[in-house]
C-alpha cells in the first residue's frame, strides 16, 4: 500500500475573480459574476492550480511530517494521485513522475531551506526567455528602458519617481559636509566604473588578465580553521558569516592561451577546470541563451556565470528567513568588485540577474536545489563605439550642478 504526506513546500490562498455566467450567457446576457477560488501553489512543480474545499480538507488533513497509508491512491480527479500530481502530497508510489517530485521535496527539507526564500526562488526562475525575440511577453524583464520609448513609458505608466530624494521640503536643518575630493586609486577606479555592452569583435582577453579577474574579483586570500573541520574564508568581498557559498563558472570566447568553452574556477588551486569544449560560435550562441537573449553577451570575451551552494550557507543559518538574502548580498558584493578589477585592467565588464537559471543549470549538470544560479557577469575588450544601450553621463558636483 502506497505511502503519503503533505509536501511542507506548498502555499495555499483565497482569489476572487470574475467569471462569465454560462446560462445568462446563453439566454444572450454577458454578465460577470464574482466566484471565490482556492488557489494551490506547489513549489515542487512550480505550478498554481484550483483546488476545492474538500481538496484543501483532506490536504490538511494529512501530516507533513509522517507517512501515512493511502489506501485510495488511484485514479480521478479528487483523488490523492491528482493532488500529488500538483505537487501538494508527495508518495512513495512507483511512478517516475511522483518519485521526481518526492525527491525535490527531500531535497528542499535536506537541504535547509526556508519556505518563503524557496517561494521566491523557484517560483522566479526563469526558463527559455528570450527578450530580444518577444519582448513583449516580458516588457520590463531586461531592466532596461529604451530611450527611444522613455515618452511612451512616462505616458503609459506615469512620470518616474523623483531621481533624488530629500526627508525635508525645503532642506531647512540639513548639515552641510565638505565636498572632499579624491584622487588615484582607488578613487579614480570607483569614478570610471561602468557597465559595457559592446566587446571589441576579434579581440581577445590575456590570459593574465583572465587570471587577475578570477583571483581578485572571486579567489581566495586566506582562511580561518575555527575547528571541528569548519573553515572560513577571506576574500575581497564580504559574505555572510565568511562562508562564500558563491561559485564560478568561467564560459570562455576569446582568451589568449585558453580555448573557448565552459569551465569551473577551482578557487583552492587557482585552476581553470574544464566542463565542456566548445567553439567560439557554440559560446556565442550559450551567452546568448544564459542572458535570456541579451545580444550584447554574445560579443563578450567572457562570461562568468555566479552559482550558489545553498548548503554552504544553510547549513549554519538552517531555515532562517534571512538567508537567501544574504546569498543574493553575496553575489551583488562579488559584482561590484568583478566591475572595479576590470576597470583597473581597463577592460569592460557587466552583470545581469536576467538569466534564463533553469537552462544555466541544465547545462552545468546541477541539480538546482543543492546549487543553482544566480547571476552572470562578464566582461573583454571594449568597442571604440559604445552601445546605444549605454548612456553618456554628465559630470555631477552636489548642490551645483545638475537637476
Amino acid at each position: 500500500m502506497p505511502q503519503v504526506r503533505r509536501t511542507e513546500y506548498a502555499f495555499f490562498y483565497c482569489q476572487d475573480r470574475d467569471v462569465l455566467d454560462i446560462p445568462r450567457l446563453l439566454r444572450g446576457q454577458a454578465v460577470l459574476e464574482p466566484v471565490q477560488q482556492i488557489l494551490a501553489l506547489s513549489i515542487l512543480t512550480g505550478e498554481v492550480h484550483a483546488i476545492s474545499a474538500l481538496d484543501l480538507n483532506l490536504l490538511v488533513s494529512i501530516p507533513a511530517r509522517t507517512w501515512i497509508d493511502a489506501p485510495d491512491l488511484n485514479g480521478g480527479e479528487g483523488s490523492l494521485e491528482a493532488l500529488a500530481h500538483k505537487g501538494l502530497v508527495v508518495t512513495d508510489a512507483a511512478d517516475a513522475l511522483l518519485s521526481e517530485l518526492r525527491q525535490r521535496d527531500e531535497l528542499l527539507s535536506s537541504g535547509e531551506w526556508n519556505v518563503y526564500a524557496a517561494l521566491y526562488h523557484f517560483m522566479t526562475k526563469w526558463q527559455d526567455v528570450d527578450l530580444e525575440r518577444a519582448p513583449d511577453e516580458h516588457p520590463s524583464a531586461s531592466g532596461e528602458l529604451d530611450p527611444r520609448t522613455t515618452a511612451e513609458w512616462v505616458a503609459l505608466h506615469g512620470a518616474p519617481p523623483a531621481h533624488f530624494h530629500s526627508v525635508t521640503e525645503d532642506g531647512s536643518g540639513a548639515e552641510p559636509l565638505p565636498l572632499v575630493t579624491r584622487e588615484g586609486g582607488l578613487y579614480d577606479v570607483l569614478l570610471r566604473r561602468k557597465t559595457t555592452r559592446a566587446f571589441a569583435a576579434g579581440a581577445a582577453m590575456t590570459r593574465d588578465d583572465l587570471a587577475t579577474v578570477l583571483r581578485y574579483a572571486f579567489g581566495c586570500h586566506g582562511y580561518a580553521d575555527l575547528g571541528a573541520g569548519f573553515v572560513t574564508l577571506k576574500k575581497t568581498s564580504p559574505s555572510g558569516s565568511g562562508l562564500h557559498p558563491t561559485e564560478v563558472y568561467p564560459l570562455v570566447r576569446d582568451v589568449e592561451g585558453i580555448d573557448p568553452g565552459l569551465y569551473h574556477y577551482g578557487v583552492e588551486r587557482h585552476v581553470l577546470e574544464p566542463v565542456a569544449r566548445l567553439t567560439r560560435e557554440e559560446v556565442s550562441d550559450l551567452a546568448y541563451e544564459f542572458t535570456s537573449g541579451q545580444s550584447y553577451a554574445r560579443s563578450a570575451q567572457c562570461l562568468f556565470l555566479l552559482t550558489t551552494r545553498f548548503y554552504r550557507t544553510y547549513w549554519k543559518h538552517r531555515r532562517h528567513e534571512r538567508a537567501y538574502a544574504v546569498l543574493l548580498m553575496d553575489a551583488a558584493h562579488l559584482s561590484q568588485t568583478f566591475y572595479l578589477v576590470c576597470t583597473e585592467l581597463g577592460l569592460g565588464a557587466f552583470v545581469t540577474a536576467a538569466i534564463n537559471g533553469t537552462n544555466i543549470e541544465k547545462r552545468l549538470g546541477l541539480d538546482g536545489f543543492g546549487e543553482g544560479a544566480m547571476a552572470v557577469c562578464g566582461c573583454g575588450i571594449p568597442a571604440e563605439r559604445p552601445s546605444a544601450a549605454d548612456p553618456e553621463f554628465l559630470p555631477y558636483v552636489p548642490g551645483r550642478t545638475g537637476q
